[in-house]
């Protein structure tokens, strides 16, 4: 019953990688997920964000002077790379540059003289002051 189940739900829902309103409106995703009334579970959201964590770590792995960061400063740089992508991080030429050359502090301060910074300060002072001391900041 399952496998037949699934094939009719997949057949009549229509399987979506990105969200969509049905006809009715409704945001949905997946296979006829109603992203309004149901949403998602814990164990869902969980998933998604465990997959984009390897997603963002295994992209930031490339980045010169990345392996040589604590675990602290490389969350601050997949984090950057899960809100910006890793075409956006690209754009930080000269954080990158910084972080190549083993320098977070300029790093750092390259990232604060940012539109990202300027977007989004609270966020951007936080990671910046933990990539520059390579210390978790708790507020």
């Amino acid at each position: 019953m399952s496998d037949i189940l699934r094939q009719l739900l997949i057949k009549e829902e229509g399987w979506r990688n990105k969200a969509y309103a049905d006809s009715l409106g409704v945001l949905t995703v997946g296979v006829g997920r109603n992203l309004v009334s149901k949403g998602l579970s814990d164990q869902e959201i969980d998933l998604l964000l465990t997959n984009d964590m390897r997603e963002a770590e295994a992209q930031a792995a490339f980045l010169p002077g990345y392996p040589a960061l604590n675990e602290v400063q490389k969350a601050v740089i997949c984090s950057m790379v899960f809100q910006l992508g890793i075409a956006g991080l690209k754009g930080f030429k000269s954080m990158l540059a910084s972080l190549a050359a083993g320098d977070v502090k300029g790093a750092a301060a390259h990232g604060l003289d940012s539109l990202w910074a300027k977007q989004v300060p609270i966020r951007a002072k936080r990671q910046m002051d933990m990539l520059a001391s390579g210390e978790w900041i708790e507020k």
